[in-house]
């Protein structure tokens, strides 16, 4: 299954839907330590130049624009990425309008890619990855996450009366996955971090949890993934060859 016109539908997806809405309760606090993890994994120098795809609302230029010497967001939507320069004001953020299977930047111009949430959206991620691999300098970095070996939902859609995957999730990956698609691509070396306990998500636990600082919070996230391995995400981290 494919987004039939995935521009037009981020773009309205941007004008519907509130990306700078952190929400409440468990999904807050969810989506606190996901952005904790995705940050935690970014090993940015101060000469570094940093992409981030999909920049949402600019949680990670928001993070990162201190620490590097160039970050660029990228996104479908001209909307949220006016907000995000509402947000950091004047200088260390560029913002582009941009497609990520067609980037408007020279080969070698980044040093590290960050790709959260994304992937699965995608109708070709190896095509968002073969761009990766030509605007990365020799030894950059892609750090991308997704959901863990997501069971995707399906509707029937009310327009058009066809199966339609929830939250526009079209593909569902793992370890095995990720790497062939990272290799098909010239990435050679490749990690991964999976995290996130559903069992802990489900019983509710994460409310007495996000009270922890990110580095304990990992830990014991960690200790309840060896115990109950049920990670909701993964974290792939491959360098260009």
């Amino acid at each position: 299954m494919q987004c039939a016109d995935h521009i037009t539908h981020y773009r309205l997806d941007a004008e519907l839907f509130d990306y700078f809405d952190e929400g409440t309760g468990a999904t807050r606090d969810f989506g606190r330590r996901l952005r904790d993890y995705i940050l935690s994994l970014c090993d940015v120098m101060p000469g570094s130049r940093v992409l981030d795809v999909g920049s949402g609302s600019g949680w990670v230029a928001r993070q990162l624009v201190a620490k590097s010497r160039k970050v660029v967001s990228v996104d479908l939507s001209q909307r949220n990425l006016e907000k995000i320069k509402f947000t950091l004001g004047r200088g260390g953020a560029d913002f582009v309008l941009a497609d990520t299977y067609h980037l408007p930047f020279r080969n070698g111009s980044f040093d590290l890619v960050v790709i959260s949430e994304v992937l699965e959206h995608l109708n070709s991620p190896a095509a968002c990855l073969q761009e990766f691999e030509r605007i990365l300098a020799p030894n950059g970095k892609v750090i991308a996450s997704t959901p863990y070996k997501e069971k995707i939902q399906y509707y029937l859609c009310i327009h058009c009366n066809k199966k339609t995957p929830a939250n526009a999730h079209l593909h569902s990956f793992d370890e095995h996955s990720l790497a062939s698609l990272f290799r098909s691509q010239n990435f050679s070396r490749i990690r991964f971090q999976k995290f996130g306990n559903k069992v802990l998500l489900f019983a509710r636990i994460y409310y007495l949890l996000r009270f922890l600082p990110f580095r304990l919070w990992k830990a014991l996230d960690y200790i309840a993934n060896v115990i109950l391995p049920t990670p909701v995400y993964i974290a792939a981290i491959a360098e260009r060859n």
